[in-house]
């Protein structure tokens, strides 16, 4: 059991590169997060405070 704020290692690959996961540095509240999120906007390993939830809502708009 962890917390969701826990930092762990995971292997995202990167939207240009599908089949060369890379080790990243992220929390499981993250993780969780970013399950909802299409594919195309890739993984965003950022604080989502109200500014940063603005831009993954007009770029999903944009690309989806």
């Amino acid at each position: 059991m962890v917390d969701l704020q826990a930092e762990i290692l995971v292997p995202i690959a990167p939207p240009d590169r599908p089949n060369e996961p890379v080790l990243t540095r992220t929390t499981v509240g993250r993780i969780i997060f970013n399950e909802i999120l299409p594919e195309q906007l890739g993984f965003w390993n950022e604080v989502m405070d109200k500014k940063a939830l603005k831009r993954v809502v007009a770029e999903c708009y944009r690309l989806c």
